[in-house]
């Protein structure tokens, strides 16, 4: 007996692949470590692609066990602070979705049942470019029971906008109420009125996906050798990175570790030169001691997120 991929809504089953503009919905990645607790006011990461913006302090921390009942296997605890917060996620390129019809879903729980204001999505022009666009998409009933939040909008076109640098698409899933605690996984923005199955993608998919805004690249136990400088005389080492997964635009580096290596030479010493999506050169200021050992640890926090 043929096994029909056509679900109860007409949804052909077998046509969902790459569907979800939205990276690391199921928050299996955490690049940044977990849990993660951020100061009052600005931006900070917590799972990959996701920020808690303004607002008082909150922890993030991967939840591993609460989304079991629903099919995940992880999902965002949210520990909010005193005060009013957000959770967003950036999707590069304001065009995507432009004029079209899209539907968000994702599922939300807390500690206690409450009605917060709207989800919204907003088109950044980038630096340069038009005035930003802001759709709002609908109220958000919590409550303390897992449940699917959908809606649909239609997003304006961007014909005779002018695009800058960096443009994006913003979603903004709920603002987060204060001292809450939120539960919220499987979040997924899709093209159309109807709000799909999951697309589960696979672990290394997802990590391949979050790397093209941030990576870390840690030598561990292991050394890394720089070009030493020249017999002649002294000089300062340097040597070079490649990037597992190509960047969205060059990156920052920052690096850190344990010191090691011959003149005292630190990680921290180290500077980022001349580079592109794929790699770069690293540098040191530090002059050594020519034919002096120039093998060292570090761990380099290469970040290139919208």
């Amino acid at each position: 007996m043929a096994v029909s991929t056509i679900d109860n809504n007409g949804v052909n089953l077998g046509q969902l692949g790459n569907r979800n503009a939205i990276i690391n919905g199921s928050f299996d990645v955490w690049q940044r470590g977990s849990p993660i607790t951020n100061a009052a006011g600005g931006s900070y990461f917590s799972a990959d692609r996701w920020k808690g913006y303004s607002g008082a302090s909150r922890t993030f921390t991967q939840d591993t066990t609460s989304a079991l009942s629903i099919g995940f296997k992880n999902c965002l605890k949210v520990v909010q602070g005193t005060s009013t917060s957000s959770l967003y996620h950036r999707i590069e390129d304001v065009r995507t979705y432009a004029g079209d019809t899209v539907t968000l879903s994702y599922w939300v729980k807390a500690d206690a049942a409450h009605t917060t204001s709207f989800a919204y999505l907003k088109q950044y022009f980038g630096s340069g470019g038009s005035a930003d666009v802001s759709v709002n998409m609908s109220t958000v009933s919590i409550t303390t029971s897992w449940q699917k939040i959908v809606a649909t909008v239609v997003l304006p076109s961007v014909e005779g906008k002018t695009i800058g640098a960096s443009s994006y698409l913003e979603v903004y899933p709920f603002p987060l109420s204060a001292s809450q605690t939120y539960y919220i996984t499987g979040v997924q923005l899709e093209v159309g009125d109807t709000a799909t199955p999951f697309e589960h993608r696979s672990f290394g998919q997802e990590m391949a996906l979050c790397e093209r805004y941030f990576e870390i690249q840690d030598t561990g136990d292991q050394t890394f050798p720089l070009v030493r400088p020249s017999p002649a005389g002294t000089g300062a080492p340097s040597g070079g990175i490649v990037y597992r997964t190509v960047k969205r635009a060059d990156p920052s580096i920052t690096f850190s570790g344990p010191a090691s290596g011959g003149g005292a030479l630190l990680p921290a010493n180290l500077v980022k030169g001349s580079g592109n999506t794929s790699g770069t050169t690293i540098n040191s200021p530090t002059s050594i001691v020519a034919g002096a050992s120039t093998y060292l640890r570090y761990k380099a926090t290469i970040d290139a997120e919208l």
